[in-house]
């Protein structure tokens, strides 16, 4: 009875700690969304860990977005995929692509990663290699 008491807890905190992840990973999300569509490299520069930070700068991270604008154009909408570990991805349609983005935050919200790939039904999730 103690275990089965023990694992209904563990189960109620893992949902508890997975609802509460979901929705730290939609703020983020949906920021990104506004910063990338209004070119605000530097508000996503500043959504970023310090880990992330050290390997990039604010002017390279600007050039990229502004790459990234340039070949995919505006995040029109994105989507919920799935949760793996650490990620979650999500299919993002722009005005010019559709890609699969998956990212990861640290604990308290900051950017760890993302990242985009070509978006394609069957991988939605992809494992990363």
């Amino acid at each position: 009875m103690r275990k089965i008491l023990l694992a209904l807890i563990l189960l109620i905190n893992y949902t508890a700690s997975f609802a509460q992840s979901t929705s730290d990973y939609e703020t983020a999300v949906s920021k990104f969304q506004s910063f990338y569509n209004n070119r605000q490299a530097d508000s996503i520069y500043a959504m970023m860990c310090d880990k992330l930070k050290n390997s990039t700068t604010k002017d390279n991270n600007a050039k990229t977005m502004g790459m990234l604008f340039a070949r995919f154009g505006q995040l029109k909408s994105y989507t919920f995929q799935n949760q793996k570990g650490n990620f979650t991805f999500y299919k993002t349609v722009f005005s010019k692509a559709t890609l699969i983005m998956d990212m990861s935050l640290n604990k308290d919200n900051k950017l760890v990663t993302y990242n985009f790939a070509p978006y394609q039904p069957d991988t939605a999730g992809y494992k990363k290699q």
